[in-house]
C-alpha cells in the first residue's frame, strides 16, 4: 500500500497562486542573502505593491515552494532555471496533498492600481443604482464587463474594502456619475481604504 501524502493546509486559492507567491518569496529570500535584508515593514510595503498579502507570503505552501525553488535561482537573483523549477513544482504537486482555500479570492490583496480602478468602477455603478439608472442583473452584468475590460479579475469586486470605498466616495461623485465634485477627496478616500487591506 502506498504511503499517504503529507497534508498541508493553505490559505491560498490554488496551486497557480502558490507558484506565483512562492516564486516571489524565493526571490525575496535570495536577495536577502546578497543584500541587506528588508525589515518587515519594508517587506509588507513591497508585497502590497505587487498584490501579495503577508498571510499569503507566510503560508506553509508558499514556504515549501520557495524552498524548492531556491536551488534554481541565479546567483544575482534575477532569473530562474525554468526547466528545473518546473520539475521542482511538479514534485511538490505529486508528493504532497495540498489543501487550498476556495474562498481566498475574497481575502486577496489588490495593488493600489487594481484597487483604485476597481473602486472607480464599483462607485460609478453604485451611483447609477442610487439614481435609479441601473439595477439588478443589468447593473451586475455591465459592472462585470467593465472590470474585465480593464483587465481586472472579477474577485476585485468582492474585496470588502473596495465595496466600502465605493460607498464612502459617493458624496464626491457628480450628478451624472461620471465626473467628480471633489476629485482629491475621492482619491484620498480610495487610498485610505486600500491601506486597510
Amino acid at each position: 500500500m502506498a504511503a499517504e501524502k503529507p497534508v498541508i493546509q493553505s490559505q491560498l486559492l490554488d496551486f497557480e497562486r502558490a507558484m506565483v507567491v512562492g516564486g516571489a518569496r524565493a526571490t525575496f529570500e535570495c536577495r536577502g542573502r546578497i543584500e541587506k535584508p528588508m525589515t518587515e515593514i519594508e517587506t509588507r510595503s513591497v508585497l502590497k505593491g505587487i498584490g501579495i498579502s503577508m498571510t499569503e507570503f507566510n503560508d506553509p505552501v508558499t514556504k515549501l515552494i520557495s524552498k524548492k525553488l531556491s536551488n534554481h535561482i541565479s546567483k544575482d537573483c534575477r532569473s530562474m532555471d525554468k526547466v528545473e523549477a518546473g520539475r521542482a513544482l511538479t514534485q511538490v504537486a505529486i508528493e504532497y496533498d495540498l489543501r487550498f482555500n476556495k474562498n481566498a479570492n475574497k481575502l486577496k490583496v489588490l495593488s493600489l492600481k487594481e484597487f483604485t480602478l476597481a473602486s472607480i468602477v464599483a462607485s460609478k455603478f453604485q451611483c447609477f443604482e442610487n439614481r435609479g439608472l441601473l439595477k439588478g442583473k443589468e447593473k451586475t452584468d455591465k459592472m462585470g464587463a467593465a472590470i474585465l475590460e480593464l483587465g481586472l479579475p472579477l474577485y476585485s469586486l468582492t474585496n470588502i474594502n473596495v465595496i466600502s470605498a465605493s460607498s464612502s466616495v459617493q458624496p464626491f461623485i457628480g450628478e451624472d456619475c461620471e465626473d467628480f465634485k471633489d476629485e482629491d477627496k475621492f482619491y484620498e478616500t480610495i487610498e485610505r481604504y486600500h491601506q486597510k487591506q
